[in-house]
């Protein structure tokens, strides 16, 4: 027997012992035993569970908590004990017996959160387990909370189930939020809602604070009748009053919170009964005080007196929670309902926010609105700050008699509170609006509108003048005109005693201004001009609570003031207003003074304000702060102290940064003080240059903050521009700190930027710290690191950075000395490194490698001693690996590079911009090299700087070496290359072809020769092999587009490129004819193409000759061959208009005018040769003829698509199913290729009229082109002309029409018969012109026209299903309505998909029917979601989702999709 067993049996039997502590630690052992011994038995688990059991009948309680301790351990680890364990602690808390009650109902809730946690394999194993246990606790809990009424002799008895129901109703409130949506509770809801309405109208406090929530978490779950049956018996009992009013009315706020959508039409019902509670009092005319309002209050004793506030302040709460769970109640799409609701509900706010009966005002005191008497609020001067304490004497005096029980302070919090979720909405729908897609833009629109309006009423009032919704308050004779002035007046002239409720009214007007001020979007034009014309009053009362001494809001005075900073902080930055200058510049002063203060949290919400103003853009408070040289001083004297809080001594340096970089304030101030703040800017730099052990964010900002001050104008005399005002040792010392910053990881990259600022900086003179500092950049790279992959490639491309900025800047490089040799060590150091970091496995890094080596190369340039020093350097050290990079089988380019690649253009290209990819970089170093080389030729200097010949002789080396090692990898794997090793070499011999082509392009004649001649050889007598021959035709074709070789090549260069293209070169033998295989074939087409554009004029005819030769041999050979060579012709003629086209793209950019377009007369010849193609059989010829006739319709777009659209009328008249198809793709890659839309509408309409072809390919051709014109161009088809647009007039018809089309027909395949639909390619065609219509241009789409179209595509097959389920979810965005009216046919379709069977599908198959059914689960989640779903009026959908809900079957997606948060923007509310 095992050590284990033994001592498990020992613990066990120790349960047993007489001795009570014997067992409590017999337990306490047991609970660590099986805390560390996981996976025991289940007749193991089994018996610690019944011991433990036992133990809950135990004489000692202490025993027993321990033991109900130990269960709570069971959970996880014994799972099929659980039921036992649940029937045993509802037995224990049932029990007649006094016992542990408040342990057991613990031990209880405990049990069912980990039961509802439980994962996937626990409940494979017993799948039951969850209903076995809710079954087992249902129904004593509800027994449990049953209240029994006694009789006045069995007192104890009722004290005894009131202390179970107590208990069993905190259980059960567990069992509601883990279980509320089990079929089993949901079928005792009425039960439950009885029981707990039982409770609440017995009205005891404790069972009552219990069965609020629990009543609410059970409706959550419940059916929306049974919740409004709720509501309405609640609505009868608040009707009838009592003292259970406050407890109904609190219930309402929990349903309100729990299952506020399923009250949406009850939710008027419960304002108006809420209202009735909060409703102010007419003739009122002071409620701080007033003597009528007293009369009524002194009638009531203490406790209805609490009672009262008790109901208001539920009241409050309940309102809250309403609107936040219906916004509509008060932003609904019901103007004048919404808008009644909302000024009475505003109303009830501002009339109990004055509320506060022990508060007497002086008789005198103006009975005006404060929005009329904001303006005359006294402005204290300094001098009067020693009477404040006298007069705030006074103001408590005006309380009266000091009152601890007064309880008025939480009516008027819950105000404060009301109105914070009424301002929360504008945020809300906000929120919404923004974060929808351009395909929302209808409800976003709508949703921003909303929030204008509603942010307008709330600052405004109601500016409607609508009598009727003018609540009994009209004869209030200091009624607020809006919310925003209400809470304003709690804030000024100490109007709020209670600091806390004083802090809740700063926070709501700081949420207003946060939520309505400014570019936020929920300001218009009134709201913004109103709360301008406010602004003085902010900020004079702000600045008046700044200065309040501390004893006026006592404990609570820091809090106030961070409170009165968070609103100057929302409410933005300070206007160029003359009129509330003083104001601003008092507020200013006032917040510097708090920089003094001793409260470091103060200090940090000062400077949290001042970084909120934006200072680097403030036309008012940099020039205030940088003119008083105090206020300066007091935020550098935060930088100085070394026992300032380190995110003070951060914020402080931020601030500076900021306010250095406002230019115009700086060339306002004189020359003495420009030099007196640059000091103090040093000043405050200078404790971290000093001290090296500071926080991480204090270097972060002292790094942003040198970066700032070197790069702003404050270095440079405003009166003599060739003065700095710092020492050129201060600049020294600011410079290098930052490069030291560079060693250290937590700011490196901040120091890195601060650098990449300070090199490009046009105030400083960088060139005496360029070699230092690129020394110190060439050493760090040069680290190795101990940090993640991702990290140091992200820290190699910031140094990278800086190294590119530096040396592309010409003012650094222009000073170096032409005798200083170190700077010829510090870029040998740097190219060392850049050869090291430059290889294939990863281009970024590689391509600003590359970029800094020939930004380097080009620095040197100008200095005839250091350029063929730095060619030879990079010989040394970057071309080995800059030669393994393009040997690599990697698309190394990107654009096609248009005009030819001379030294000029070599040398002066950009490499840092968008243009340079890696492959151009790599060719300009090598042309760089090549030049130095030629330059030289025949000195003693070019020693060591490889020639044109060695880079040739390399390159082709690395060509042999890939040819081989491609050859001995298809010998050893297959007797034929495979499609990806022919395609991995072709791409790294068009990498070499390029820099051969490139390198030779630059060279001497005599050697531009030799290379013509060495190809020619080639590819007269292919002996190398098949990649060996496609290097020599790519090169051929890259050598032809950058050199005209026309006059070097003749006819017969051309013509055995043709030769190859047809696969059959004379001199072939049948033992090569391996070499000629279809890559060949392409690259000769590639190849004939690019010579072509060498030299036009004479390359050109000859190759459309090729055209006529191919016709006539046609019929010589299959159908299949001569096809081929038709495409490859084709391809040909593409490659050079695409050429042309991206080049009159490039000159377009460049501010040019196309002048290198494809010239007309050439243009003439080409068109013939591909009008004749158009009807050919093969479909890939007359997709390139299609792709031929795009670009040239971009380059003329008025004579090819007139061209077009004659064809499309003559072939359309014959029905030539092949040439409209053609037709129509071609117009498709023309708009594809950005063709003129003005061009396109004239001719589109011919285009259209093809979609009346019978055949379906070319009625799918149209729709495409359709989607392509919507996509890229939707102003062509959505302008109106005569009153109509081609959409409306053309498209829209026939896609309706199209979106139906079926074909249907039966194919035989022998044991069984399919019914294909030839139909369904044109209908998913049709969808997709839908969707992008939506995205758009949604206006034009007749939406209830389309939901009978939508309804047939949910049904169709799979991949249309799709689509139709993506439309649904962006429809349901922008037309909410219009899915609700058709929302009943979705049914089918939908329950249809998501019942789909399984069958015997497995892997990727049934992955995709899961997909799918997820699919429809998902839009079905969104149509439940839609605002205005009702139960009545769409019960056919409704019961559908219940039934899909309550299948267990569902529950994982559902849970799945519910955790991704799939709904519909319009409906969240």
């Amino acid at each position: 027997m095992s050590n284990i067993t033994v001592s498990l049996n020992t613990l066990l039997e120790k349960t047993k012992h007489y001795d009570k502590d014997e067992r409590w630690m017999a337990t306490s052992d047991l609970c660590t035993f099986m805390q560390r011994s996981p996976g025991l038995d289940s007749a193991t688990e089994g018996r610690i569970c019944n011991a433990i059991l036992n133990l809950l009948n135990d004489d000692s309680a202490d025993v027993q908590a321990i033991a109900v301790r130990t269960l709570t351990t069971l959970y996880s680890i014994c799972t099929p004990q659980l039921r036992t364990i649940a029937s045993t602690l509802l037995g224990r808390l049932m029990s007649e017996e006094k016992g542990l009650r408040d342990v057991y109902a613990n031990g209880l809730k405990k049990l069912l959160a980990v039961l509802a946690t439980l994962d996937q394999r626990a409940l494979d194993q017993q799948p039951q387990l969850q209903m076995q246990v809710v079954s087992v606790c249902i129904d004593p809990l509800l027994r449990g909370a049953v209240v029994k009424k006694s009789s006045n002799n069995n007192n104890s008895s009722s004290s005894k189930h009131d202390h179970v129901a107590v208990y069993s109703l905190e259980v059960l409130s567990e069992l509601m939020l883990h279980f509320g949506n089990c079929e089993m509770v949901m079928a005792q809801g009425e039960r439950i809602v009885g029981i707990l309405l039982g409770v609440l109208k017995d009205g005891q406090p404790d069972l009552v604070k219990r069965a609020i929530p629990c009543l609410g978490r059970t409706t959550a779950h419940l059916s929306v009748q049974l919740v409004e049956r709720t509501v309405e018996t609640l609505a009868a009992e608040i009707r009838q009053g009592g003292s259970n009013s406050p407890i109904y009315v609190r219930t309402l706020s929990s349903l309100t919170q729990h299952c506020g959508r399923s009250l949406r039409s009850k939710s008027g019902l419960i304002l108006e009964i809420l209202l009735e509670f909060v409703k102010p009092n007419d003739g009122d005319s002071n409620m701080d005080g007033d003597d009528d309002d007293d009369d009524d209050e002194d009638q009531l004793d203490e406790e209805q007196l609490s009672i009262q506030t008790q109901l208001r302040e539920s009241t409050f709460t309940a309102i809250s929670s309403l609107m936040e769970s219906t916004p509509s109640i008060v932003m609904g799409n019901d103007n004048n309902n919404s808008r009644a609701n909302l000024i009475k509900i505003t109303d009830c706010i501002s009339y109990f926010l004055k509320y506060d009966p022990n508060y007497f005002e002086s008789d005198d005191e103006d009975d005006e609105d404060d929005d009329d008497n904001d303006n005359e609020m006294s402005d204290d001067n300094d001098d009067e700050d020693d009477d404040d304490l006298e007069d705030d004497e006074d103001d408590l005096d005006a309380y009266g008699v000091e009152d601890d029980d007064d309880e008025s302070w939480k009516i008027r919090r819950a105000a404060l509170r009301c109105a914070t979720s009424l301002i929360q909405l504008c945020n809300t729908t906000s929120t919404k609006s923004s974060s929808s897609s351009s395909s929302n833009a209808t409800s976003s629109a709508t949703d921003s509108a909303a929030a204008q309006a509603l942010g307008e009423f709330l600052w405004i009032g109601n500016t409607n003048n609508d009598t009727t919704t003018t609540t009994a308050t009209t004869t209030n004779k200091k009624k607020y005109k809006s919310l925003s002035s209400a809470i304003l007046a709690r804030i000024q002239n100490n109007a709020e005693r209670e600091s806390h409720v004083l802090l809740d009214a700063l926070a709501a007007f700081q949420l207003l201004l946060q939520n309505t001020d400014g570019d936020n979007t929920n300001s218009n034009s009134a709201t913004s001009e109103y709360i301008a014309s406010k602004r003085g009053v902010i900020l004079t009362t702000s600045t008046a609570l700044l200065k309040a001494k501390a004893h006026v809001h006592g404990k609570s005075s820091v809090d106030v003031k961070v409170a009165v900073l968070a609103i100057l902080q929302s409410l933005g930055t300070t206007t160029t207003d003359s009129t509330t200058t003083t104001e601003e510049q008092a507020a200013l002063s006032q917040v510097m003074h708090l920089l003094e203060h001793d409260n470091k949290s103060l200090k940090h919400a000062a400077l949290v304000y001042l970084h909120s103003l934006q200072l680097d853009q403030h036309a008012l408070a940099a020039p205030y702060l940088l003119q008083n040289q105090q206020y300066l001083q007091k935020i550098v004297n935060l930088t100085q102290s070394t026992e300032e809080w380190y995110k003070i001594h951060a914020l402080a340096l931020d601030v500076l940064a900021q306010l250095c970089h406002n230019t115009q304030a700086i060339i306002h101030t004189s020359s003495e003080q420009q030099n007196q703040i640059a000091q103090t800017y040093y000043t405050a730099l200078t404790p971290a240059f000093q001290q090296a052990d500071l926080d991480t964010s204090i270097k972060t900002s002292t790094l942003l903050c040198t970066a700032a001050l070197l790069t702003s104008s404050l270095l440079v005399n405003n009166q003599d521009k060739t003065t700095t005002t710092l020492s050129s040792n201060q600049v020294e010392q600011c410079v290098q700190y930052c490069c030291s910053k560079c060693q250290e990881v937590s700011v490196r990259s901040t120091a890195l930027r601060a650098l990449l600022s300070i090199c490009t900086s046009e105030y400083l003179n960088f060139a005496p710290y360029f070699v230092s500092t690129l020394g110190v950049l060439a050493d760090l790279l040069s680290k190795e690191q101990k940090l993640s992959v991702e990290y140091i490639r992200t820290f190699k491309q910031g140094v990278l950075d800086v190294l590119l900025a530096m040396l592309q800047n010409s003012n650094n490089t222009s000073g170096i000395d032409d005798n200083d040799d170190q700077i010829m060590s510090v870029m040998d150091r740097l190219l060392a490194q850049l050869g090291e970091i430059i290889a294939p496995n990863d281009l970024h890094i590689s391509h600003f490698g590359l970029c800094v080596t020939l930004a380097a190369m080009n620095a040197m340039k100008n200095h005839a001693k250091y350029n063929i020093v730095m060619c030879k350097l990079v010989c040394r050290h970057v071309v080995s690996s800059l030669l393994a990079l393009v040997s690599a089988p990697l698309k190394l380019i990107t654009t096609q590079e248009a005009g030819s690649s001379t030294n000029s253009n070599a040398s002066n290209a950009n490499p840092g911009s968008s243009s340079s990819n890696l492959l151009t970089v790599v060719t300009q170093i090598l042309c760089q090299l090549v030049f130095c080389s030629t330059t030289h030729a025949g000195s003693d200097a070019a020693e060591g700087c490889m020639s044109f010949q060695e880079l040739y002789t390399s390159i082709h080396s690395r060509a042999r070496e890939c040819t081989t090692s491609s050859t001995t990898n298809s010998n050893s794997t297959a007797s034929t290359k495979s499609t990806t090793s022919i395609s991995s070499s072709k791409r790294t011999l068009h990498n070499l072809a390029v820099c051969i082509a490139s390198i030779t392009a630059v060279s001497t004649p005599a050697q531009l020769q030799q290379v013509q001649s060495e190809l020619l050889s080639v590819l007269e007598s292919p002996q190398g092999g098949d990649l060996q021959l496609m290097l020599a035709l790519l090169t051929v074709g890259e050598l032809g587009q950058r050199v005209d070789l026309s006059k070097s090549c003749s006819a017969f260069h051309i013509g055995l490129l043709t030769r190859y293209m047809y696969g059959n070169a004379a001199g072939s033998s049948a033992a090569s004819a391996q070499q000629y295989e279809e890559e060949i074939r392409s690259c000769a087409a590639y190849a004939l193409g690019h010579v072509c554009v060498g030299c036009m004029d004479t390359f050109l005819p000859l190759l459309l000759e090729a055209f006529e030769a191919a016709k006539a041999t046609g019929s010589d050979g299959s159908d299949a061959a001569h096809a081929k060579t038709q495409y490859l012709l084709l391809s040909s003629v593409k490659e050079i208009i695409v050429y042309h086209l991206k080049s009159h793209c490039k000159d377009d950019n460049n501010g040019g005018n196309g002048s290198v377009a494809l010239p007309h007369t050439l243009l003439q010849d080409i068109e013939p040769h591909l009008t004749a193609h158009l009807n050919q059989k093969e479909e890939g010829v007359r997709t390139m003829v299609a792709e031929c006739f795009g670009a040239l319709a971009a380059l003329h777009p008025d004579a090819i698509l007139a061209k077009l659209s004659e064809l499309a009328a003559r072939y359309g008249s014959s029905h030539d199913v092949r040439a409209c198809w053609t037709v129509l793709n071609s117009v498709r890659c023309a708009i594809v290729n950005h063709v003129d839309g003005g061009v396109l509408g004239k001719y589109l309409p011919s285009f259209l009229a093809l979609l009346d072809e019978q055949d379906l390919e070319v009625r799918t051709a149209g729709l495409l082109m359709v989607n392509s014109v919507v996509h890229y161009q939707p102003n062509t088809v959505t302008t109106e002309h005569d009153g109509s647009s081609i959409m409306s007039s053309q498209i829209l018809p026939k896609l309706y029409e199209l979106s139906k089309l079926t074909v249907r027909r039966e194919v035989n395949l022998g044991p069984f018969k399919e019914i294909v639909d030839d139909a369904l390619p044109t209908r998913r065609a049709a969808l997709s012109v839908f969707t992008t219509s939506l995205k758009n241009c949604p206006q034009v789409i007749d939406i209830p026209a389309f939901m009978p179209i939508l309804a047939a595509s949910l049904g169709d097959v799979q991949d249309a299903q799709l689509q139709a389920h993506q439309i649904v979810i962006s429809v349901s965005a922008q037309h909410p309505q219009a899915l609700l009216d058709a929302v009943d046919t979705f049914v089918e379709p939908l329950e249809k998909t998501c019942r789909k069977k399984k069958g015997t599908k497995t892997g990727a198959e049934l992955e995709r029917l899961l997909e799918w059914i997820k699919s429809a689960l998902r839009t079905m989640l969104v149509l439940s979601r839609l605002e205005g779903l009702d139960s009545e009026v769409h019960r056919k959908f409704c019961d559908f989702v219940d039934r899909i809900k309550k299948n267990p079957a569902y529950a994982n997606m559902l849970a799945q999709l519910e955790e991704e948060n799939i709904s519909a923007p319009a409906s969240r509310g």
